[in-house]
């Protein structure tokens, strides 16, 4: 088995058990991972998502798709830190 289908097989892992509500299993999906692997998990789990923000029928690959998701994050994400300093936090 490569690298790559440990990953992969990682990631489903982890879906199911958050589709199953079982937040106290993470851990143990996680421990034996190394720095490397455990930051490919995160890749694979976080591109998962992004193609939640995509519209229905949406390439995934689409990179005109891809960087407008990420300017709106980065948005968002600018968005919270101003409030946050707003709000002397």
């Amino acid at each position: 088995m490569t690298a790559r289908t440990c990953v992969e097989r990682r990631v489903l892992a982890l879906l199911a058990t958050a589709a199953d509500g079982r937040t106290t299993d993470v851990d143990a999906l996680l421990d034996d991972l190394d720095p490397d692997d455990l930051g490919d998990v995160v890749y694979g789990l976080a591109s998962l998502a992004v193609g939640v923000f995509m519209p229905r029928g949406t390439d995934r690959q689409d990179p005109d798709q891809r960087t407008r998701i990420a300017n709106a994050l980065r948005a968002d994400l600018l968005q919270w830190s101003a409030d946050e300093s707003a709000d002397g936090q």
